[in-house]
C-alpha cells in the first residue's frame, strides 16, 4: 500500500511544479506479497494526467522510487505529450 508519507510527497512534487492533484489519477496496478513476512507488499501504480489521458507505470514498494520517478517525468513533459494510441 502506498504510505501517507509517499502520497504527502507526490502532493509536493504536483505543487513544484504546479499542477493540481485532480489533475491526475492514481491507479494501484497489481500487488503481490513477498516472501518474507516483515516486507510490505509491491506492485505497480498508474499515473494518469487527464487532461492528456497520458498514463506512466511506476513500481512501488521497498525501496520505492516512484515519487523521484515520477518528478523525472513531470520535468521531461511526458505527462504533456499526447498519447499516440
Amino acid at each position: 500500500m502506498i504510505t501517507d508519507e509517499e502520497m504527502e510527497a507526490y502532493k509536493s512534487v504536483l505543487r513544484k511544479y504546479c499542477y493540481k492533484e485532480d489533475e491526475f489519477e492514481i491507479n494501484i496496478v497489481r500487488e503481490h506479497a513477498r516472501t518474507a513476512k516483515v516486507r510490505p507488499l509491491a506492485g505497480y501504480l498508474t499515473i494518469t494526467y487527464k487532461i492528456t489521458g497520458v498514463p506512466m507505470e511506476y513500481k512501488w514498494g521497498l525501496p520505492s522510487t516512484w515519487i523521484s520517478d515520477f518528478e523525472e517525468d513531470l520535468k521531461a513533459g511526458t505527462f504533456e505529450l499526447h498519447n499516440p494510441t
